[in-house]
């Protein structure tokens, strides 16, 4: 279906591209123009294929407060806002610095602790995101603003933007990372190189980024069922109206990677995810973890110690009581010989 009047003699029709909301309904948006141009704009009202991009974080990257209670809605107790562009959680640093072993342990429990959506959003439109109420329906505000804002803001407008000049640039980006033979993008095996008929029709799909922040004291088993959730209620959404969307991409960052690897493995879910791209996975577990309950982190980096513990008593007592850290502890596949006592 189209909209349109006679085109302008000059320009050709002028389209503007929709973009798929959460809810199923198509957003145009176009900049106001001189008088002269009389000629209406087309509105190209079609189904949209949208590939959702979930992006699961770290430990300690998911904001957390106290479960709610009654009229209570809860406290926050872990929110990782940027303070003054810093790229540091510096009020977050400043309400743990004094806090002693039992009061951090008693703070930040599992069983007494939620994901917090309520962290901050970004002030500015991005990709095919509008409103900071846009920003919280997917789910941004769950996610440490200083820790992986400035990314999901690139990734967003990397993917989303509907310039011309943005999509020649993704095509040639992505014609330089595909067509060649062998091994591409550093690939261990060969593959079939992606053709340009291929990045034409993916610069015709929708890729809106989301976050799913989970409660990174608890079991990775559990937040599995929170990215399991959330994945069901992405595709869901976006089968509405004039979506079509079958599937999930999955972008995982260090621990973030055990929970989507759970969820995969849930049922239903093998073929709910397209598949699954991972930072610094702790596949066989991380001895930095085993290394913090020691000493703490005071001589890896002195401010994010404020925050998570300069001491080892200081981690310990948080760490001892959350499965999800110490899952994070070297298993029987990682290698030999990580641990020495030299004195």
């Amino acid at each position: 279906y189209e909209m349109a009047d006679q085109p302008n003699k000059n320009t050709g029709p002028r389209v503007a591209t929709g973009h798929p909301s959460p809810d199923g309904s198509m957003r145009y948006s176009w900049n106001l123009t001189s008088t002269d141009l009389t000629d209406l704009v087309q509105l190209r009202l079609q189904p949209v294929p949208v590939l959702p991009i979930i992006f699961v974080p770290g430990i300690m990257g998911s904001n957390l407060k106290s479960k709610p209670s009654g009229r209570d809605k809860g406290t926050a107790v872990w929110r990782l806002n940027d303070v003054a562009g810093s790229g540091k959680p510096l009020g977050l640093a400043k309400e743990m610095i004094f806090k002693k072993a039992g009061e951090r342990q008693a703070a930040l429990n599992p069983s007494t602790t939620v994901v917090d959506n309520e962290g901050a959003l970004p002030s500015r439109p991005a990709g095919s995101i509008r409103s900071q109420a846009e920003y919280m329906a997917r789910g941004w505000g769950e996610v440490g603003e200083a820790s992986y804002h400035s990314f999901l803001v690139w990734l967003e407008e990397a993917l989303n933007s509907s310039t011309k000049s943005h999509n020649r640039k993704l095509e040639e980006t992505l014609k330089a990372a595909f067509d060649n033979n062998g091994h591409a993008l550093g690939a261990v095996k060969p593959f079939e190189p992606c053709h340009v008929s291929d990045i034409n029709q993916a610069l015709r799909w929708h890729y809106p980024v989301y976050a799913c922040g989970y409660n990174w004291l608890q079991d990775n088993k559990e937040s599995a069922q929170t990215l399991k959730k959330r994945i069901e209620s992405v595709i869901r959404a976006h089968n509405q109206g004039f979506g079509q969307c079958e599937q999930v991409l999955v972008i995982t960052h260090s621990m973030g990677g055990l929970v989507a690897r759970a969820c995969a493995q849930l049922q239903g879910m093998a073929g709910r995810i397209a598949g699954i791209v991972h930072g610094v996975m702790p596949a066989t577990g991380a001895p930095v973890a085993y290394r913090r309950c020691k000493v703490g982190m005071w001589d890896e980096d002195y401010k994010a110690g404020l925050v998570i513990g300069n001491n080892g008593q200081d981690v310990t007592a948080v760490f001892a009581q959350s499965p999800g850290a110490l899952e994070l502890l070297p298993s029987g596949q990682y290698n030999n010989h990580w641990l020495r006592v030299k004195d």
